[in-house]
């Protein structure tokens, strides 16, 4: 799993469009409703986003400051790093009360 902050600093800095689109992206980031700086997002191998990471975090994002959002974020791969080290491994939707068990 991959993981990225939202930054409009960076789509200033080093956006560029691509060829064949018109995309602009700094509009696309500033725009309402779009993901506030600091919002974590989560993809998979298939560099899809992942469910229910996105959305919880989203769903976060609306509340929460962006330093808040960074520490819930790494304190969510250390849970998912530790589902993924139990023997059989397990992720975060299949977890049970056992596998959270010391």
């Amino acid at each position: 799993m991959d993981y990225f902050f939202a930054s409009r600093d960076k789509v200033r800095r080093f956006g560029t469009t691509l060829d064949g689109t018109d995309l602009d992206g700094l509009r696309y980031v500033t725009r309402e409703r779009a993901l506030k700086d600091g919002t974590p997002f989560f993809l998979g191998s298939d560099m899809r986003p992942l469910e229910p990471h996105c959305s919880f975090f989203f769903d976060l994002a609306k509340t929460l400051k962006a330093k808040s959002l960074q520490d819930y974020t790494y304190d969510f791969l250390d849970y998912s790093d530790f589902l993924e080290s139990l023997a059989p491994p397990s992720d975060v939707l299949s977890a049970t009360e056992d596998d959270l068990l010391a």
